[in-house]
């Protein structure tokens, strides 16, 4: 009997989603280095394409972008059928109760991380929720 050969699972898809490009280069950088594949947007219409397109295991999003903001992306994002099911998590400086309720509640994101971002954070939230997708 052979015997039993464990498959290494595929790396998360990650999609970074921030206005400021040294937000994503970083993210990028360290995400990368933790063997994630990492997608990035630049703004919020650029994000819900994405979504459709590069179908990723979590989403991070910044709040404060131009055009359309994360919280109304995230919304959309939310509630289109074949996207509805990724997890969403805001990386944003707003930070103040009534921010991550709206986060929560009204864009339907999964969770809601301040800024300056705590890596080790953000590592165990991309275990729990790019799982669970």
């Amino acid at each position: 009997m052979a015997p039993e050969v464990k498959r290494q699972a595929a790396p998360a898809r990650v999609l970074v989603v921030d206005d400021d490009p040294d937000v994503v280069i970083l993210l990028d950088k360290v995400l990368s280095k933790r063997g994630y594949k990492v997608v990035s947007s630049l703004s919020g219409e650029e994000a819900i394409e994405k979504a459709l397109k590069e179908k990723p295991d979590i989403i991070f999003m910044d709040i404060m972008m131009p055009t359309m903001n994360g919280w109304e992306a995230a919304r959309a994002i939310k509630e289109n059928e074949k996207t509805k099911h990724i997890p969403i998590i805001f990386l944003s400086v707003r930070k103040e109760p009534e921010d991550i309720e709206k986060s929560l509640k009204y864009a339907h994101a999964d969770a809601h991380i301040g800024k300056p971002i705590n890596f080790n954070k953000l590592y165990e939230v991309i275990e729990k929720y790019a799982q669970a997708s």
